[in-house]
């Protein structure tokens, strides 16, 4: 009996200096932090069948929303008319070959960064404006059009407000195929 318990406890101890001896290999088998940071891995992903044209469809991914429009004729005609009203009116959204825009949906004005809101053509707040339809940040109060660029022109804005604002930024690396967008990083 006690031979047998001793047999035992030898190979159980035996077994656990095995997995201790065999576990920096194990560990060092996992990407470090830096292999990490220049990886492509995905990061989120959008089924693009739940989008419908003019609507966009606004969707968390690593806690921040992302916007992805396909744009109905009105909207392009709006974000043509709009180019010498933005601050930078070069488009870095659209992706062509799929006739969609996306970018992260957050405002920047100074350090602080604010969350935009989807607002259609119909009410902007400030009286008399040519608000063409867009996106609009409350507490920054920056408006967008539906490219995705900040407008500086004060009279075609949500809020009546303008200035040289940055446009929302657009995710670094995006694949589509099977009608999913994923989003890398």
């Amino acid at each position: 009996m006690r031979r047998k318990f001793l047999a035992t406890i030898t190979a159980l101890i035996g077994l656990a200096g095995l997995v201790f001896a065999c576990s920096p290999f194990v560990i060092s088998l996992q990407p470090n932090a830096k292999a990490k940071a220049n990886s492509d891995y995905e990061i989120g992903s959008v089924n693009l069948n739940k989008l419908e044209a003019g609507k966009p469809l606004i969707t968390e991914i690593a806690g921040w929303p992302l916007i992805v429009l396909r744009p109905t004729e009105k909207q392009i005609e709006s974000i043509s008319e709009l180019n010498d009203h933005v601050a930078n009116p070069e488009i870095e959204s659209y992706v062509k070959q799929h006739d969609l825009y996306v970018y992260w949906g957050v405002g920047k004005k100074g350090s602080y960064y604010c969350l935009a809101k989807h607002h259609s053509k119909a009410h902007p707040v400030a009286p008399n404006s040519k608000w063409k339809g867009g996106y609009a940040t409350l507490p920054c109060d920056i408006s967008y059009d539906y490219s995705g660029r900040a407008i500086k022109s004060h009279e075609y804005s949500y809020y009546g407000l303008g200035g040289d604002f940055e446009n929302m930024k657009t995710p670094k690396k995006i694949a589509i195929a099977d009608n999913v967008l994923r989003v890398m990083r």
